[in-house]
């Protein structure tokens, strides 16, 4: 049995980050717990930056305000002022 699935490719590939993910290596039939090119959606500043361009894609506009909690990019020094300054003035 051990030779038989050494010989055989695995149907799900595990991977801790996408990073370690050799993309052109895995097989049409196999699965991964990760996808690639997603990171507008799967990590925070990407969401927030996403959520933050809303109003470009949807009709009308939208108010992110209105259904999503206040965000902020640290890494970016606009927001990170933005930041320490809603902090001070609610925490």
């Amino acid at each position: 049995v051990k030779e038989k699935n050494e010989r055989e490719a695995p149907h799900l590939v595990w991977a801790l980050s996408d990073l370690d993910v050799n993309w052109e290596a895995i097989a049409g039939r196999q699965a991964m717990n990760h996808f690639p090119g997603v990171g507008a959606l799967t990590t925070k500043t990407g969401l927030c930056s996403t959520l933050r361009d809303l109003h470009w894609w949807v009709n009308g506009g939208v108010d992110v305000r209105e259904f999503f909690p206040r965000c902020y990019r640290l890494s970016d020094q606009g927001d990170r002022r933005a930041f320490v300054i809603d902090y001070r003035r609610n925490a």
